[in-house]
């Protein structure tokens, strides 16, 4: 197919002329974008075909719509261009969108580690915000976007959005509506899928479908919200899914669940979930202004992980991007320069684990400090004891009072024997049920008829041949005829003059109109050949069209047998089953007569059993009765004994307490006298026996004290270590798939190279057969998208993705890896890549060993000052009970 060639020199609708280099710069199904000299910010895009009254019509109501709000947020047409002749539109000049990539760049995960490296979920987020923005501004002009895609949405590194394709939008001026007549079905609302686009006056609704997706893809890792895993085994494409409803994501979801290692939604917070499910379970969708307030919203509730900086998420959440690390081992965002350039040395958090391990709080056993002092008692000469008086004894107490003999309670009544009850019958025989006939075998299919089968595709004529132009000898003739005049005009001169006249009259007729001849002719050749592919094309119609009606008949007469034959075998099982129902009728009533009779001797017997037992529980409260009158009677005379007795014991105790108390009473004269005497030195011994009370209690106190301290100290010692071990424990998986996934990458380098060479080719540009860009949108959505994750594959049950696709990508692949060659050993790239895996996991775990080593050093420092103050103050209360114990005694010895 030759290239279609376009012109250089144009002029805009106010007759400026545009000059344009003879390459463009991009092409496209419609056209071409080419720069334009002189005007760097603006870009050109010219159509290879002639558009419709329509199509101009639209653009020029486009250029007159244009103003610095569209042109802030889409590469709005400015101008139209011609191309010689003003009613027709051979282009449109446009803002250049520079510094701009495809937003599928941004929300891919493997496009995103090349084109947008350093940029974070808040970044999504704030793209996402951008875009409602964009969408918002649209629709408030009157606009909708109509065929929103991946391709037409165009992000900047700082976040900006930008719509381009804008000539493709849905335009309203005045009370027209020029018509967006195309659409990608993975962004089409399901009320407008199998409609025609060319036929629907579209909504800002329906955009905001196409504006959720595209939210969808940015905050959920280029995931489809319509692409999951069905719970039946049937495919459901993207498309299929968005006209049945089937959000995967939903709450309720039971046809379709989320693929496997998507981001949780749960990391939204709620109102976004909300907007998420209104946009895809109802027709009121969320506009672009509720999109933008909820992600704005988003946006302020935002927190940094402590672990690495680039991990953001809502707030009153635990970061979702350090769990998928540590329980799925995925890597959405590159790590932070700090957390992925630092080096994980295995062997110091080891030596961190076994210090943690040693570290204990040990204490000696507690002894009390001797005195530090002999100590020396020297009483005043004054102070004198008077012998303590002989105390009078208590009197002997009274013999105890033997205790009467009880009565024993009566023995038990034998109890009576259960009484034998009659056994129910068993199941009565039952007659054998008739043999009854079975349905007639179904009628098997008739083989499938043979069909006609179509014409192959008619072969068009060749390229219709320009002619040989005689003109070369028409010329030449023109010229002979001339020349031939100027000997002539010598002997003949009228003659002469006119030869040359007319001759050269028709050399430069010919010579003027050769260009319009020439295109005359090859129009009338062009007509002729597309009547002759007309006619080609109408031939091969009717022949389709009798084979489709031989084919339908004979279809027709199939199915009508294969009906016949079910009809009749449907007739047969009816007349089969009324001659079941006769056989059965007499075996069924002799059948309820047995099991009547059957019902009623069983219910004679019931009754009988049911009046043994009635009798034979009445005879067991009788003799129960009976029993109990003759135990109540022996209790009553052993209380009169057991009174007796007590009231004896009670008198003899009363006459010893009486004696008792009389002795007591002379006792205390006699002591009261000798305090009196003695008040001096008792006073002096009781002042030293306190003190000396006093300092055991103090010593006694401070030692609980100290071994509280102690088991405080050792509660937070063993707390802290308790903590720390959780965390350890947390970190284990990770430390053992981190040396694991060390080693293995150390012994299988080559794989690892050529995992590394696979994961740099995209499928998306790998331009494969049958891979089209819904097939790109379902692989992505299952995280497949690069030829390192097509293994993935055999595993996956993607929609859209059969044997056929699947045998394509593997081949693919295979032959990417054939043409690598590793280098030797491991690259550093890659000790740093499996570093950078695990740095946002295993550095915190550094961190959290070196802090709680730093905590422990600080507990038992604080516990042994804290300890030395108290052994301090026991001390001294030893000291001083040394010296109350010493007075106490020479007191006593006195």
């Amino acid at each position: 197919m030759s290239r279609p060639t376009y012109p250089t020199r144009l002029r805009d609708h106010l007759g400026n002329e545009v000059a344009i280099p003879a390459k463009p710069f991009a092409t496209g199904g419609e056209g071409a974008v080419f720069d334009v000299v002189g005007r760097p910010d603006l870009v050109a895009k010219l159509y290879s075909k002639p558009q419709s009254k329509e199509r101009c019509d639209k653009l020029r109501a486009m250029t007159k719509a244009w103003n610095t709000d569209l042109q802030k947020i889409a590469a709005w047409p400015t101008a139209t261009l011609n191309n010689g002749n003003p009613t027709a539109v051979a282009g449109i000049l446009m803002p250049r969108i520079a510094n701009h990539k495809e937003i599928h760049n941004l929300y891919s995960v493997a496009q995103r580690k090349k084109d947008f490296p350093d940029k974070d979920w808040g970044f999504l987020l704030h793209t996402a915000r951008n875009c409602a923005i964009a969408f918002e501004s649209i629709h408030s002009h009157g606009h909708v976007v109509g065929d929103v895609n991946q391709k037409n949405v165009m992000v900047s590194e700082k976040g900006i959005v930008a719509l381009v394709d804008c000539d493709s939008f849905q335009v309203k001026e005045g009370n027209r509506i020029f018509r967006c007549g195309v659409g990608v079905p993975e962004y089409t609302p399901p009320e407008l899928h199998g409609r025609k686009f060319t036929e629907v006056d579209r909504d800002a609704n329906h955009d905001t479908f196409g504006l959720a997706v595209m939210v969808f893809h940015l905050l959920m890792m280029g995931r489809h919200p319509f692409a999951g895993v069905p719970q039946v085994n049937v495919d459901i494409p993207i498309e299929k899914a968005i006209q049945d409803g089937l959000y995967a994501y939903a709450r309720n979801a039971s046809k379709l669940k989320p693929p496997p290692h998507v981001p949780p939604l749960a990391m939204l917070n709620a109102p976004v979930r909300d907007l998420f499910e209104r946009a895809f379970a109802s027709h009121q969708r969320p506009t672009a202004s509720e999109w933008r307030h909820a992600l704005d919203a988003s946006l302020n509730g935002l927190q940094r992980c402590k672990n690495d900086p680039k991990h953001s998420f809502p707030a009153g959440t635990n970061c979702p991007w350090c769990q998928l690390i540590t329980v799925s081992r995925l890597m959405f965002f590159v790590p932070s320069q700090g957390v992925a350039g630092a080096t994980l040395q295995f062997e110091d958090i080891q030596k961190l684990v076994i210090k943690l391990t040693s570290m204990q709080l040990v204490f000696s056993s507690l002894k009390r400090p001797r005195p530090r002092l002999a100590v020396q008692i020297k009483l005043p000469a004054s102070l004198r004891s008077i012998p303590k008086p002989i105390l009078l004894t208590h009197p002997l107490p009274p013999a105890a009072v033997q205790q009467p003999v009880l009565l024993p309670l009566p023995p038990q009544p034998t109890p009576l024997a259960e009484p034998i009850l009659r056994l129910l019958p068993g199941s009565p025989a039952l007659p054998t049920a008739p043999r009854l006939r079975p349905h007639p075998p179904a009628p098997e299919k008739l083989p499938l008829p043979r069909l006609h089968e179509k014409p192959s595709p008619p072969v068009y004529p060749p390229p219709a041949p320009v002619p040989a132009s005689s003109e070369p000898f028409l010329a030449t003739l023109s010229l002979a005829g001339a020349l031939a005049g100027v000997p002539i005009f010598l002997f003949a001169k009228p003659v002469g003059l006119m030869m040359m006249l007319a001759f050269g009259m028709w050399w430069l007729v010919m010579k003027v109109t050769h260009g319009l001849r020439r295109a005359m002719l090859l129009k009338s050749l062009k007509t002729e050949y597309k009547a002759e592919c007309a006619h080609i094309d109408f031939g091969y119609a009717e022949q389709l069209k009798l084979i489709e009606n031989a084919n339908r008949k004979i279809l027709d007469a199939w199915n009508t047998a294969n009906a016949t034959k079910a009809h009749v075998h449907a007739q047969l099982c009816k007349v089969v089953d009324a001659e079941n129902r006769v056989r059965l009728a007499p075996w069924e009533t002799i059948k309820v007569s047995i099991e009547a009779e059957h019902a009623r001797i069983t219910q004679g017997i019931i009754q009988a059993n049911r009046r043994v037992l009635l009798d034979w529980e009445a005879q067991k409260e009788a003799i129960r009765t009976a029993y109990v009158q003759a135990c109540g009677r022996v209790e009553l005379e052993n209380q009169q004994r057991t009174v007796a007795w007590e009231a004896v014991t009670a008198s003899r105790q009363l006459e010893y307490r009486q004696k008792c108390a009389v002795v007591d009473a002379e006792n205390r004269q006699t002591t009261a006298a000798w305090e009196a005497a003695n008040a001096p030195w008792v006073d002096e011994q009781k002042r030293w026996r306190d003190r000396k009370s006093f300092a055991e209690l103090e010593i006694k106190r401070l030692e609980d004290e100290l071994l509280a301290q102690r088991s405080m100290s050792v509660s937070r010692f063993q707390q802290r270590k308790v903590e720390i071990e959780r965390v350890l424990k947390s970190h284990e998986g990770a430390r053992q798939d981190y040396e694991r996934d060390l080693r293995l990458a150390e012994s299988n380098s080559k794989m690892v190279q050529l995992d590394e060479h696979l994961d740099k080719s995209l499928i998306r540009r790998a331009k494969l057969k049958g891979i089209n860009s819904g097939c790109v949108l379902s692989l992505a959505s299952f995280g497949i998208e690069t030829a390192k994750d097509v293994p993935r594959l055999k595993d996956l049950k993607v929609p859209k993705i059969g044997k056929v696709l699947s045998q394509r990508l593997f081949e693919w692949r295979d032959k990417l890896a054939s043409t690598f060659r590793p280098q030797q050993g491991l690259p550093e790239s890659e000790r740093k890549r499996v570093g950078s895996r695990y740095a946002p996991l295993l550095l915190p775990l550094t961190q959290a060993l070196q802090s709680a080593i730093e905590d422990l050093n600080v507990i038992e420092a604080s516990h042994r000052a804290a300890e030395a103050k108290r052994m301090e103050a026991i001390a001294a209360a030893v000291q001083d009970l040394a010296v109350a114990e010493a007075t106490v005694k020479v007191m006593s010895v006195v």
